[in-house]
C-alpha cells in the first residue's frame, strides 16, 4: 500500500494522522510525509502502520466522540 492509497483510507475512515502516529509510536509529521509520498518508512514502520489498516478494531482504539464525532485515540 502507498502512503496515498493509505491517506484516501484514513480520511475515509474519520481516522487523524496523530491517532496512527500514537499507534504506530512515531512522529505526526512522518505519517503525513508518507502519505504525501515525500519519504519512504523504514520496514519496521511500515509493519506498525500496516497493523493498524489491518486491525479493523477502530471503535477500540480510537472510539468517535460522541459530541465531535471525530476519532480520538484511547
Amino acid at each position: 500500500m502507498t502512503g496515498s492509497e493509505f491517506r484516501r483510507w484514513r480520511r475515509n475512515q474519520e481516522i487523524s494522522q496523530q491517532v496512527v502516529a500514537e499507534f504506530a509510536k512515531c512522529n505526526k509529521s512522518t505519517i503525513c510525509r508518507w502519505e504525501q509520498e515525500k519519504i519512504k518508512l523504514l520496514p519496521d514502520l511500515y509493519v506498525k502502520v500496516m497493523e493498524f489498516y489491518q486491525s479493523n478494531q477502530w471503535d477500540i482504539i480510537c472510539p468517535k466522540n460522541s459530541k465531535t464525532g471525530k476519532r480520538k485515540p484511547v
